[in-house]
């Protein structure tokens, strides 16, 4: 499991909600601002959609201007602490300035200069400052942590009024995860640039006293990327605490049917299992079906810490298959692969192989062995000494939109999903403005930082 809670990502995906939505009114005037934004249009940037050479700006236009009023220049948001919402959907929900009071107002105009010299910093280079809308959000960990320890600690049966209905196990999850990130940290920047160069975002989360969680090791594995995939994630899950693993699953009801299912063929769940798990991955997704059962081609790639282990009980895993219902089909060739597949579902399996340390899992055998291929040529090439591009990531995203809508298209129309009740999806052609999205995750003792990028293709004049 990894150590790297998402708050930073569940704070990104609260950005861009936040701006195609109308934002509701709350007359809570004394709430305190504990998130504070301002949108910002540059010139006249999509004051006028329809004038925009590229239909994803337009729709973009479209949308933004549906939820704000930006005549200005500039508006201010904020997010309140409502106690009542504490567990509901729009807890934090950003409220716009004419449902705020003067001193809601104020208090999100102070937080947003506070932190100007981080924004300047922040701003993505590519961006066209003179002809964009800007968004920035800020918040101050300490006040955030103290609301949210004070409304734990409120008992729900005393204070009726409240409607927390938050079980303890949800409290311990919350203090366990979200609070000691945020305890750790002083501060939280980000900032979100639309423009005709395309989507960008730089996000931060900072401690001055360099109190960040940091186990110092990265992504390793960057050399065996196959950057052929229409998407792909590569990941260091971080350092495997077992003991913590083991004991936030037991508290999931279904974990107990699974260890019972391990212990009947002789295997432990935290003994052979969590102590061998990896500690990085790559995941590839071609959104096209292929193969004999026409799934998407899905792949992984991950280094076993331990190979011996792992084959020492590989005579259990196959017992495990049989108890469960799991069908195992051996086949050697030029490499020893193994095809799983469940007894009601025959036609559906799940191809995997071992090179060396690296475990090789895919939807597809042609696919897998691909991959294998992929894999081998790489290890036989590594004495040449090469470069780790990806050392300072803990995590990296890239999707290519070049064939994207059109391998989205050819999933909707196979047979896979033909005659399922879906409803017709329209024509994503607007995805062809873009040319990819990357997307990196770092860390350190001082800072967290995520960035996006999502550069558009530059009409040739």
């Amino acid at each position: 499991m990894s150590r790297y809670p998402n708050t930073v990502f569940v704070i990104l995906a609260l950005i861009l909600s936040f701006l195609p939505k109308n934002l509701a009114a709350v007359d809570a005037e004394n709430l305190p601002v504990i998130i504070a934004y301002e949108v910002e249009r540059k010139g006249n940037f999509l004051e006028e959609p329809g004038n925009n050479p590229y239909e994803i700006l337009r729709r973009f236009g479209r949308a933004i201007n549906k939820s704000q009023s930006l005549e200005s220049g500039s508006q201010f948001s904020a997010s309140l602490f409502d106690l009542e919402k504490l567990n509901q959907k729009d807890f934090l929900k950003p409220i716009t300035d004419d449902n705020l009071s003067e001193k809601q107002i104020k208090s999100a105009k102070e937080l947003i200069a506070k932190f100007e010299q981080d924004f300047n910093s922040l701003i993505n280079e590519n961006t066209d400052e003179k002809e964009a809308v800007i968004v920035k959000i800020a918040f101050e960990s300490k006040q955030i942590s103290d609301l949210v320890e004070s409304a734990l600690n409120e008992a729900p049966e005393n204070e009726p009024r409240h409607k927390l209905k938050l079980g303890e196990s949800e409290r311990e999850q919350i203090r366990s995860r979200l609070l000691p990130f945020i305890e750790n940290s002083d501060y939280f920047v980000g900032i979100f640039s639309a423009s005709n160069n395309g989507f960008f975002s730089k996000m931060k989360l900072v401690s001055k006293n360099n109190e960040l969680p940091d186990d110092k090791t990265n992504i390793s594995i960057s050399d065996y990327v196959n950057t052929s995939a229409l998407a792909y994630i590569v990941q260091h899950h971080g350092n495997n605490d077992v003991k913590k693993s083991y004991e936030e699953l037991m508290k999931i009801p279904q974990t107990t049917l699974i260890e019972s299912a391990l212990s009947s063929a002789g295997l432990s769940l935290k003994d052979d299992i969590l102590t061998n798990m990896a500690k990085e991955s790559i995941i590839y997704i071609n959104l096209e079906p292929s193969g004999t059962s026409g799934l998407p081609d899905i792949r992984l790639v991950a280094p076993v810490p331990d190979i011996k282990s792992l084959k020492t009980i590989l005579p259990k895993l196959k017992q495990l298959c049989v108890q469960t219902g799991l069908f195992t089909e051996i086949k050697e060739d030029k490499f020893t692969t193994v095809k799983l597949s469940f007894f009601m579902f025959p036609n559906f399996g799940v191809f995997t192989g071992l090179i060396d340390n690296l475990l090789v899992i895919a939807t597809d055998y042609d696919n897998l062995i691909k991959e294998m291929n992929h894999v081998s040529t790489i290890k036989n090439t590594r004495n040449i000494k090469t470069k780790n591009t990806l050392g300072q990531y803990k995590k990296y995203v890239r999707i290519n939109f070049e064939n994207f809508n059109t391998q989205l298209q050819k999933l909707l129309q196979s047979p896979l999903l033909q005659n399922k009740g879906i409803p017709p999806l329209p024509n994503f052609s607007f995805l062809n403005d873009l040319t990819n999205l990357t997307g990196t995750f770092e860390i350190n003792s001082s800072e967290a930082t995520i960035r996006l990028d999502i550069p558009i293709k530059q009409i040739k004049k």
